[in-house]
């Protein structure tokens, strides 16, 4: 079963001393970055497409963030989710006419596409460098235990959106998407259960359909937020 419980926000008395620095990738104002990845001294930064030529751009920096290097990508729409491996080799989510998940083996310079599939992808993790999962459109879910050489799609509990997805337990996966869709699996998705979720607006409790848009997980336990403020923590048992 899952413990449920829901939260509306909070406030800190305390306030630490935060030290701020603009690192500019670039200088063309038609770059932009939607999600980043790291490894070492090595970051880099996927986005949305070039004003310019339509393709997806990636930002490399090789000294923490001191200096870029922006390098066009064959990939048209935008790159949404990544993961590095080491300084050198990861895997890239987009999303476009369609889906693909790409790799690179140069630290972010370039990308080769892998997997493609006709539905859009939105999020990409990894529990080890063997194990990863993507998910996306119409409740699109893929797999691979091969550290993203080869993958397969998964059943998946829903036909709406997923949005995001995240590691717990070993073995332990949880989704969120659409129309209030959270879930989980203790099987490394081989399997899914979906979470029925509720909210309480004027004394009326119904079932709830606003968007989750993104869920943490830890151990056994998870995190999911919605609208209006609204975190659900949940816990399995």
């Amino acid at each position: 079963g899952v413990t449920l419980a829901l939260g509306m926000g909070a406030t800190s008395a305390a306030h630490a001393q935060v030290r701020s620095q603009e690192l500019r990738a670039s200088e063309d104002p038609g770059e932009f970055y939607s999600a980043a990845m790291q490894k070492g001294d090595t970051y880099v930064l996927i986005g949305e497409q070039s004003l310019e030529d339509q393709k997806a751009s990636v930002a490399v920096s090789g000294d923490g963030g001191a200096t870029w290097e922006v390098h066009k990508t064959m990939a048209t729409g935008r790159l949404v989710s990544g993961y590095m491996f080491d300084e050198k080799n990861g895997l890239v989510a987009g999303a476009g006419t369609e889906g693909a998940i790409l790799k690179t083996k140069d630290g972010g310079k370039t990308l080769e596409t892998v997997y493609q599939n006709e539905d859009n992808f939105v999020d990409l993790v990894f529990s080890d460098p063997a194990n990863g999962w993507a998910v996306g459109k119409y409740g699109l879910i893929v797999g691979t235990t091969d550290g993203g050489v080869t993958w397969e799609m998964l059943a998946s509990p829903t036909e709406e959106d997923l949005w995001d997805i995240d590691v717990g337990a070993p073995g332990t996966l949880w989704i969120s998407g659409d129309q209030g869709v959270v879930g989980y699996s203790t099987d490394a998705g081989a399997s899914w259960v979906l979470v029925g979720l509720q909210m309480t607006i004027f004394e009326t409790t119904k079932a709830l359909t606003k968007p989750m848009r993104g869920i943490v997980a830890d151990g056994a336990k998870a995190w999911a937020s919605t609208e209006w403020g609204r975190v659900y923590y949940l816990e399995l048992e």
